[in-house]
């Protein structure tokens, strides 16, 4: 599992995700290692996820860091 943190505050996709509050408005999401696209950009390993599933409040469902941010 890797954890992604997105801003929402759309209380029914939390719920619905498992989300917990990470602080100013930012929830934490587990998402399963097998659902996480591994990218290299500008010569370094990033990671992307599509959330099938997207907050309301969000323009898109989907999340892309370096992999930096959450090793």
């Amino acid at each position: 599992m890797t954890t992604f943190v997105l801003r929402t505050t759309d209380q029914s996709w939390i719920k619905r995700n498992g989300g917990v509050d990470a602080g100013d408005g930012k929830i934490a999401v587990q998402v399963p290692s097998d659902e996480i696209d591994h990218l290299t950009i500008c010569g370094k390993p990033w990671i992307r996820h599509r959330f099938a599933d997207v907050p309301k409040d969000c323009p898109n469902g989907s999340i892309l860091c370096p992999v930096a941010w959450v090793a």
